[in-house]
C-alpha cells in the first residue's frame, strides 16, 4: 500500500508508517501523510507523530452495541406507569439493589415468537431486546455463543412523576478473541445502526466502552481535523498547551473558576470539576468557585456544590435598597409585602457565608487573582457584571467552552465584564471545541493533560469524589442521558450512525467512575440528580406539580405540517405555582418551576418521535393527553420550542433588580437532522448547538401576543425567507472555524427584533412557524399527510386562592 503525501513528493509504505523511526520527516507546519483507501492521517507535532484513524479504523474497540431494554413496564408491578398486566416487580427490586454498570444478564430466546428475554440472575426477567433487532442479535450470537454476553449498563427513571417508569439499558458485547467473529459482529452491529429501517436503527446505539480523558483529547484532534483541517487542530493544540502551562505554573497561586448564570448541569459540573482538580493537585493554592445565580435544586446533592459561591453585587444591593425607599413612600396595599420580600433579598445578597469575596460587603478591595477561568459560557450575556473587577485585575483569563463561538456576542464583553475575548484568543487561552457534546469532557481532558487528575486521585479522595460527581453530572445532563455522542453539523447529521463522530461521553463517565471506585456512580446519579416540585393539593385538587402539567397542556400549540410543537407559559402562572410550592418547600426557586415546565411530559412528547410510542385515541388524564401530540412527515426531525415569560416588569428579576421590561426566554430542540434549533435561536439573538439552542428577548409590555418587527442589516424584513437566509448565513459563518475572528464579524448579518409600531408583524409563535416553514422548503422531507389539527392554546392562566393571574 502506498501513501500519497499531500504536501510532499515522498511515497512511503505502511510498514514505514508503523515504525516511527522510519517515518518520513514532517514539518510541524505543513506536512501530512494520508492513506486514501482507509484514511489514516499522520501529522508530526513537535517530536511526535499524530495518527488519525477514520473509516474502517474509526472504532478499534471491542465489538458491541447498546440498546434500551423493552417491555420493562411488565416488571414494575405496583409502580405508577406499570403495565396493566404487569406480572412482577423484578425491575423495581433490581433498581433498589446495589446494581453495577456491566453486570451480566442472562437471556432466553423464543424461536416461535422471536422474543429475546433478558434476566437478572438474582431477580429474574426484567424485559426484552427490542423486537426489530431480536432476531438479528441471535444471528450474531449464534456465530460464537460462548463469547457474546449481555450486560446491564444503566437504570434510570422511576423517581419522579415526570418519569414514573423505570427504564434500563444494556449492551450486547463480544468478549472472545476470534478476530473474524469480532469483525463480523462489528459489521453487523454497524449495519443495524445504519439501517434504513427506522425501527431497527432507532433500537440500537453505539457501545460505550471506558474512554479515557486522553482519548477524548485525541478524538478532538481527529474530529476537528476532518471537519476544519489541520490548521484548526494546531489551533486547538496550541490552546490546550498554553492553558495547561498556566494551570501548572506555580506562580498562579490564586485562581477563580466561574460558570454561567441560569446554570445547568454542565456549568455546575465544569465549575466543580475544574475547582476540585486544582485543589486536589495543588493543595497549596487558593481556589474559588463561583456562579452568580441560584443553583437548581436538582443539583444540590452533588458533592462540591457547597463550594460554589456568588460574587458580592453592590449594584444589585443598592438597586434593591432604592426600591425599598420608593415602596416605603407608596400607599399601595401590596407595598408592605414587597418591602418584606426586598429586605430578605438584601440580607441574602449580603450573606458573607455565600460569597467568595466577603470583604467587599464592607467596602474592601476586590480580590486579585492570578488566573480567572470561565467555563461553559456561550455568550457574555450569560455571565454577570459582578465579575468585572476580577476579570480586569486578573493576571490572565482562560476560556473553555463547547458552544459555537459567536463573535458578536462577545464584542462588548470587555466593557461589560472586563473580559477581552479577542485577547484570550490571541494569547491562545480560549479553547472552544463545539463538536464536543459536554464542556465537562473538555475540562476533564485539559485537567488530565495538565497531570492534575493523576495527582488528585493519588492525594485527595475528597476532591476526587467531588470531581467525578461534578463531571459525570455535567456530561450526563448535557448529552440528554448520554443519547448524544457529539454535536453534529447539519452536513454530518445524515451520515450513518457508525460513521458519525463519537466522544463516548458515557464511556468517559464509566472511566472516571472506575478510577474513583467509590459511591459516585450511575446508581448515585439516578437517585440524586433530580428535583420534583411538592405536590400536595392547593386548589381544584391540584398540587404545584400537577398544575405545571395542566398549564403546560394549555400552553401547547402544534403545527404538524412542518413538524413543530410550541409550549408557552406566562410569568404569572409560574409565579403563582412558585408561591404555592414555597408553602411546602421554602427552598423552591423560580428556576425549579421553569425547569419543571421544561422537563414536563408535554415538552418531552413534543420532542419525541411518535412512531415509537403507542397512540391512545381516548386520553383521559393529563399525562395521557400530554403523550398525544401529532403525526407529521417530519416526525424524525421534530422541532420543539419552550417559551417562558421569565421576567415581568415591575417585579424582582434574577439580578435582584426591579425589572423595567418583560422577558421571554426560548429553548429550542430539534431532531438532529437539521440545524433548526440553532437557526431559530439566531433569529432571536441567541445561539447554541445545531439541535439544542436558546435565546432571550426583552421589551416593555412584551407578551406572547405582541406583534414583532424583524430587521436585517437595518431594513425591515417582512419576508420570512429573508429572515431565514440571514439567520442561516450567521449560523454557517459562526460554525466555520476556517474563518478568522475579524472576518466572521464582517460576514454576519445584523438581525434585530423590535415591537411593531403599527400592529403589523408577527408574534413569537408566528415568527418561529414562518421561519421554520422556509427551512423546510430548503430541506424538504418526503410528503405525508399530517394527522391531528393544530391545537389552539387555551388561556394560559390558573387561579390560586387570593391570587389571580393577569388576563
Amino acid at each position: 500500500m502506498k501513501i500519497n503525501p499531500i504536501t510532499s513528493n515522498k511515497v512511503v509504505n505502511l510498514q514505514q508508517v508503523k515504525n516511527v523511526r522510519q517515518a518520513p520527516k514532517l514539518s510541524y507546519a505543513t506536512d501530512v501523510i494520508n492513506i486514501s483507501k482507509n484514511t489514516i492521517g499522520v501529522e508530526r507535532q513537535g517530536k511526535n507523530l499524530h495518527v488519525s484513524f477514520t473509516g474502517k479504523f474509526a472504532n478499534p474497540i471491542d465489538a458491541g452495541v447498546q440498546f434500551k431494554i423493552a417491555g420493562v413496564t411488565r416488571h414494575q408491578k405496583g409502580m405508577a406507569g406499570a403495565h396493566a398486566e404487569a406480572t412482577d416487580d423484578n425491575l423495581v427490586k433490581l433498581a433498589k439493589s446495589d446494581w453495577k454498570d456491566g453486570q451480566k444478564l442472562d437471556y432466553t430466546y423464543n424461536e416461535e415468537t422471536k422474543t429475546l428475554a433478558l434476566k437478572d440472575p438474582q431477580y429474574g426477567e426484567i424485559g426484552t431486546v427490542p423486537s426489530p433487532v431480536a432476531e438479528k442479535f441471535m444471528n450474531v450470537i449464534n456465530t460464537d455463543k460462548d463469547n457474546f454476553q449481555f450486560e446491564l449498563t444503566n437504570v434510570t427513571g422511576g423517581v419522579t412523576s415526570d418519569f414514573p417508569i423505570i427504564a434500563a439499558k444494556a449492551n450486547l458485547r463480544y468478549v472472545g478473541k476470534d478476530d473474524k467473529v469480532k469483525e463480523n459482529a462489528r459489521n453487523e452491529f454497524n449495519a443495524m445502526m445504519d439501517s434504513k429501517d427506522a425501527k431497527v436503527a432507532s433500537s440500537v446505539t453505539p457501545y460505550q466502552p471506558k474512554f479515557s480523558p486522553k482519548q477524548v483529547l485525541e478524538t478532538i484532534f481527529d474530529v476537528e481535523g476532518k471537519r476544519n483541517g489541520l490548521g484548526e487542530v494546531r489551533k486547538i493544540k496550541d490552546a490546550v498547551d498554553t492553558i495547561v502551562k498556566e494551570l501548572q505554573d506555580p506562580k498562579n497561586k490564586n485562581i477563580l473558576v466561574v460558570g454561567h448564570c441560569s446554570p445547568d448541569g454542565d456549568a455546575v459540573g465544569c465549575v466543580i470539576g475544574m475547582t476540585s482538580a486544582l485543589k486536589g493537585a495543588y493543595p497549596d493554592r487558593n481556589i474559588d468557585a463561583s456562579i452568580d445565580d441560584d443553583i437548581p435544586n436538582s443539583f444540590i446533592h452533588v458533592p462540591g456544590v457547597e463550594d460554589i459561591k456568588r460574587p458580592y453585587n453592590a449594584k444589585a444591593v443598592n438597586s434593591v435598597k432604592k426600591n425599598i425607599e420608593m415602596l416605603e413612600k407608596s400607599s399601595e396595599p401590596s407595598a408592605k409585602q414587597q418591602i418584606e420580600m426586598l429586605n430578605k433579598e438584601v440580607n441574602r445578597l449580603q450573606d458573607k457565608s455565600k460569597l467568595f469575596d466577603p470583604n467587599t460587603v464592607d467596602g474592601g478591595e476586590a480580590k486579585k487573582y492570578d488566573l480567572v477561568i470561565m467555563v461553559d459560557t456561550p455568550t457574555s450575556g450569560r455571565s454577570s457584571r459582578a465579575y468585572k473587577p476580577y476579570f480586569e485585575n486578573a493576571g490572565k483569563t482562560i476560556f473553555i467552552d463547547h458552544h459555537p463561538l459567536k463573535e458578536a456576542e462577545w464584542a462588548d464583553s470587555k466593557d461589560k465584564l472586563g473580559f477581552d475575548m479577542g485577547k484570550a484568543i490571541q494569547e491562545k487561552l480560549a479553547l472552544v471545541v463545539d463538536s464536543v457534546p459536554a464542556a465537562t469532557q473538555i475540562v476533564t481532558a485539559v485537567c488530565d493533560k495538565a497531570g492534575m487528575l493523576g495527582e488528585m486521585f493519588k492525594n485527595s479522595a475528597e476532591n476526587a469524589r467531588k470531581f467525578v460527581a461534578g463531571i459525570i453530572t455535567g456530561t450526563q445532563t448535557d448529552t440528554c442521558a448520554y443519547k448524544n455522542q457529539a454535536n453534529y453539523h447539519p452536513s454530518e447529521a445524515k451520515l450513518p450512525q457508525s460513521q458519525k463522530a463519537n466522544y463516548y461521553p458515557e464511556g468517559m463517565s464509566n472511566y472516571l467512575i472506575d478510577e474513583l471506585n467509590g459511591d459516585i456512580n450511575k446508581k448515585w446519579m439516578r437517585e440524586n440528580l433530580f428535583y420534583e416540585l411538592p405536590n400536595n393539593p392547593i386548589t381544584n385538587n391540584l398540587g404545584p406539580k400537577d398544575a405545571v402539567l395542566k398549564m403546560a397542556l394549555r400552553g401547547r400549540e402544534m403545527y404538524p405540517e412542518i413538524g413543530l410543537g410550541i409550549m408557552k407559559v406566562r410569568y404569572d402562572v409560574m409565579d403563582n405555582i412558585l408561591q404555592e410550592a414555597k408553602k411546602q418547600d421554602k427552598n423552591v426557586t423560580m428556576t425549579d418551576v421553569y425547569n419543571s415546565f421544561k422537563n414536563s411530559e408535554v415538552n418531552a412528547a413534543l420532542k419525541a418521535d411518535p412512531k415509537f410510542s403507542k397512540s391512545n385515541p381516548n386520553p383521559v388524564t393529563d399525562s395521557e393527553k400530554a403523550a398525544e401530540t401529532y403525526r407529521s412527515p417530519y416526525d424524525s426531525d421534530r422541532v420543539a420550542v419552550f417559551m417562558a415569560q421569565n421576567q415581568k416588569q415591575g417585579t424582582l428579576n434574577k439580578f435582584s433588580q426591579i425589572a423595567d421590561k418583560n422577558m421571554i426566554s426560548f429553548s429550542f430542540r430539534s431532531g438532529g437532522k437539521t440545524n433548526a434549533a440553532q437557526v431559530l435561536a439566531t433569529v432571536f439573538g441567541g445561539g447554541g448547538h445545531a439541535a439544542a439552542a436558546g435565546a432571550n428577548i426583552s421589551m416593555r409590555d412584551l407578551n406572547f401576543n405582541s406583534k414583532l418587527t424583524v430587521k436585517v442589516d437595518g431594513q425591515v424584513a417582512n419576508d420570512a425567507k429573508t429572515i431565514y437566509d440571514a439567520a442561516n448565513n450567521n449560523v454557517n459563518v459562526s460554525n466555520n472555524n476556517k474563518i478568522n475572528f475579524k472576518d466572521k464579524a464582517k460576514m454576519m448579518k445584523k438581525i434585530e427584533i423590535e415591537m411593531s409600531q403599527d400592529g403589523t408583524g408577527r408574534t413569537c409563535s408566528e415568527l418561529i412557524r414562518d421561519v421554520l416553514t422556509e427551512m423546510r422548503k430548503a430541506t424538504p422531507m418526503p410528503q405525508a399527510r399530517p394527522r391531528y389539527p393544530r391545537h389552539i392554546a387555551e388561556d394560559n392562566v390558573i387561579q390560586f386562592p387570593q391570587q389571580v393571574a393577569n388576563k
